[in-house]
C-alpha cells in the first residue's frame, strides 16, 4: 500500500498546479475510461466504467491544458491498489531530448536543484514523486477520488507547435495483478499547443480526439521509452539519481484486469486475511479473504455446548418429555383428579360443621 504521496499526476513543465476544486471554462471532452474489474471479495471479471476524464482548456483554448480524472464512486476503492497516473509524449513536434516519440519530460530537462527539492525523474510518468511532494498543492490528487494532469507548455519560440498523447496509466502499487515495472494504459487523448505570434496571437491550445485503445500506444509508448535521453535505452528510463537495472525495463501494457489484491499473502485494504497472513484467523483464511464467520448457532455443527434446547436449527428439534396418552390412560387420569377433588371437598365441609 502506497500513501498518497505517491498518487503521481501530470504536471507542465511550467507547473501550472491546478486544484481539484478548479472550474475550467473551455470544456472540449468526456473520455469513459472502461477496464475489467474484478469485484471485491472475487467473482468473474467484466468490463466496468470506472471513472471520466473531462479535458478542457482554459477560454478560447488559452493555456492551460486539464484532462481531469474521477473515478465512480462504486469503484473508489481500486486507488487502494493502483496509483492512477499519466504518461505524455511529444509526438510532432521540438523534442525534448532524443527522437520522437519522445517521453515529456525527458530524462535531465528538470534536472534535480531546477526546482525546490527535485529529485531528478527516475520514473517515465508525468511528474515523479520528488516534484510531487515538493511542490504540488495538497489538492490536486484527493485520495479515493481522481487525479489531475495539467499542462501549461510556454518559454517556446513563436509559431512553435507541439503535438502530444496523454495517457491515463494504471500502476499496481502491490505488483497484485502485474509487476511493478508494468504500466496499464487506460485511455488517451491528443492535443496539441502552439505558440502564436506573441502578444497579438496569445498560446492556444487545441484537443484531439479520443486515441483507440489499443491502436499504437503500446508501441508508441514502447519507442519512446527506448528513445528517452540517456545510457541504457531499450526501454530503460535512467534517472540522475539512479537507474532501473537493465534488465527490468518499463513496460506499457492493455487489456489488463483490475481489482483487489486478494491472494498475495499480504492482508492490505480491507482485507480480514490474505492466505498465510492469518494472524486474524488461523490456517482458517478463506478464497476472498476474509475469516470464517465464528462458530455458533446456525453453522451447521451441533457442538460448542450447543444442544437440542439452546440450537435445535443445528441438533435437531429435542424430543416431547411427555409422550401422548392412549385414552383410557386419559380417563383414568380424570377420574383420580375427580376423586381427589371430591375427596378435598368433603373434607373442608366436616371442618366447617365442627367448626361451626
Amino acid at each position: 500500500m502506497k500513501s498518497s504521496l505517491y498518487k503521481i499526476l501530470g504536471v507542465g513543465i511550467s507547473l501550472a498546479w491546478t486544484s481539484m476544486g478548479t472550474v475550467m471554462p473551455a470544456h472540449a471532452l468526456d473520455i469513459p475510461v472502461m477496464v475489467d474489474v474484478v469485484p471485491p471479495g472475487g467473482g468473474p471479471a467484466a468490463p466496468q466504467t470506472i471513472g471520466t476524464i473531462v479535458v478542457s482548456t482554459g477560454a478560447a483554448g488559452a493555456p492551460p491544458l486539464t484532462g481531469s480524472f474521477t473515478l465512480a464512486a462504486q469503484y473508489d476503492w481500486l486507488d487502494d491498489w493502483y496509483d492512477f497516473r499519466w504518461i505524455n509524449l511529444v509526438t510532432a513536434g521540438p523534442s525534448p531530448g532524443g527522437p520522437l516519440p519522445a517521453i515529456d519530460p525527458q530524462i535531465g530537462q528538470i534536472a534535480p536543484g531546477q526546482l525546490p527539492n527535485n529529485l531528478g525523474d527516475d520514473r517515465p510518468y508525468y511528474f515523479n514523486e520528488g516534484n510531487w511532494t515538493a511542490n504540488n498543492p495538497a489538492g490536486t490528487h484527493v485520495e479515493r477520488t481522481g487525479t489531475i494532469f495539467t499542462d501549461a507548455k510556454g518559454g517556446h519560440p513563436n509559431e512553435t507547435v507541439i503535438t502530444f498523447n496523454t495517457y491515463l496509466v494504471a500502476d499496481d502499487v502491490t505488483a497484485g495483478g502485474f509487476p511493478n515495472q508494468q504500466f496499464c494504459i487506460l485511455a488517451g487523448f491528443s492535443w496539441t499547443y502552439n505558440q502564436n505570434t506573441q502578444p497579438a496571437n496569445p498560446p492556444a491550445i487545441v484537443i484531439g480526439a479520443l486515441i483507440p485503445l489499443p491502436g499504437t500506444s503500446v508501441a508508441d509508448i514502447t519507442t519512446a521509452l527506448a528513445n528517452a535521453a540517456g545510457a541504457g535505452g531499450g526501454g530503460v528510463f535512467p534517472s540522475p539519481v539512479g537507474a532501473i537495472p537493465a534488465g527490468d525495463a518499463w513496460e506499457p501494457i492493455t487489456g489488463c484486469t483490475l481489482s483487489n489484491c486478494c491472494g498475495n499473502n499480504v492482508r492490505e485494504g480491507g482485507e480480514e486475511c490474505d492466505g498465510a497472513d492469518d494472524a486474524a484467523c488461523v490456517a482458517q483464511c478463506q478464497a476472498d479473504c476474509t475469516c470464517p464467520p465464528p462458530a455458533g448457532c446456525g453453522d451447521g455443527n451441533c457442538g460448542g455446548g450447543e444442544n437440542c434446547f439452546t440450537c435445535p436449527s443445528d441438533c435437531g428439534v429435542c424430543p416431547d418429555p411427555c409422550p401422548a396418552m392412549s385414552t383410557w390412560g386419559a380417563v383414568v387420569l380424570t377420574c383420580l383428579i375427580l376423586t381427589a377433588a371430591t375427596i378435598m371437598l368433603r373434607k373442608q365441609q366436616r371442618e366447617t360443621r365442627y367448626e361451626g
